[in-house]
């Protein structure tokens, strides 16, 4: 799943948010997560060199997730 949403940061405008996840659809699987923010000042994301010390990146540069489950139904 990808989602992108344009909007303000602290009442500045100018700011994009991507956020990636993936669903590995099986209990022993390893879902995935990846968040992006980007603005006029500032940039942040989930894939840089200042996670390096988190679980490793898979697919899609997602870091995967210690604990819980994301589900992912698509919609018809």
């Amino acid at each position: 799943m990808k989602f992108i949403a344009y909007g303000e940061w602290n009442g500045t405008p100018g700011y994009k948010l991507i956020f990636r996840a993936g669903d590995a659809d099986s209990p022993k699987g390893t879902d995935t997560v990846r968040i992006e923010l980007y603005g006029t000042d500032m940039s942040y994301d989930t894939h840089a060199s200042d996670f390096e010390n988190e679980s490793t990146c898979v697919g899609g540069a997602r870091t995967s997730l210690d604990k819980g489950n994301i589900k992912i139904d698509s919609c018809q």
